[in-house]
């Protein structure tokens, strides 16, 4: 059976606002804002907070007409693409790494996880530790449907399992909402400026392990675990040393 269009679209990394969009634009061809408002029903100021990632990303373009600005959507072929190059990339980019835990003669285990089911038990895996969980992350870029998962269900179980988390985190709206320091979510948040550090892979170190998967919402959904006791302990060093360098920015928020 085919898949609808919505799936596709979410298949490609698009959220729902993020498909809406496109898929009116697809059906109705270039338009202006408020023309877009009216068939997406999303407000006008959302849309103008959404357009810059939408271009960046290349899902919509801008198109000029005389002094009118006009957004249409990319080619179905262009947002494949664009898919599909940020899928090798980071595939090239993990199997480096890889490439070079083995040359340092570590002989890490090392497992891959493709897609939003297996990143979820990328994720879980940290619930099976005894010790602490060091982050780095922005919760911006998570996809809607991996962000409502772990506000829903993979916080409450590590809450329950009293597994502490020491997070570094992009001081914006998302991360202040979703990552907040206290005794009752088991976590210590230390908030550093987005645009300096840009966070664009999440990582967690816990036990013997390091973790890194996309956090991006317009792409692929692909994660490593590497399980080396020594590449987890240089890990843990560096963490400490960010951690102790992100407390001069708690006037950050």
């Amino acid at each position: 059976m085919a898949k609808s269009e919505n799936n596709l679209l979410a298949d490609l990394g698009l959220n729902q606002e993020e498909a809406i969009i496109y898929q009116s634009l697809l059906d109705h061809g270039p338009m202006l804002p408020q023309h877009l408002a009216q068939k997406t029903g999303i407000k006008r100021t959302t849309l103008y907070s959404l357009f810059p990632t939408l271009i960046q990303e290349g899902i919509i373009k801008e198109v000029k007409q005389g002094k009118r600005r006009l957004f249409a959507p990319v080619s179905p072929e262009a947002l494949f693409e664009s898919y599909e190059a940020k899928y090798k990339d980071l595939k090239q980019n993990l199997g480096e790494l890889a490439s070079l835990y083995r040359m340092q003669g570590m002989k890490p285990e090392i497992q891959i996880f493709e897609g939003t089911e297996e990143i979820k038990k990328l994720y879980a895996d940290t619930l099976n530790t005894k010790g602490e969980v060091l982050v780095y992350n922005s919760i911006t870029k998570y996809r809607e449907d991996i962000l409502r998962w772990i506000v829903e269900e993979y916080v409450p179980k590590r809450i329950r399992k009293k597994i502490f988390v020491r997070a570094i985190v992009g001081a914006d709206k998302a991360g202040q909402e979703h990552m907040p320091s206290g005794k009752e979510y088991y976590r210590e948040t230390r908030f550093v400026p987005v645009d300096k550090f840009p966070f664009r892979i999440e990582t967690m170190i816990y036990a013997d392990k390091i973790s890194f998967f996309t956090c991006e919402k317009a792409g692929p959904q692909v994660g490593i675990i590497i399980r080396s006791k020594q590449i987890a302990e240089s890990q843990k060093s560096l963490f400490s040393l960010a951690w102790e360098g992100a407390s001069k920015y708690k006037n950050v928020i």
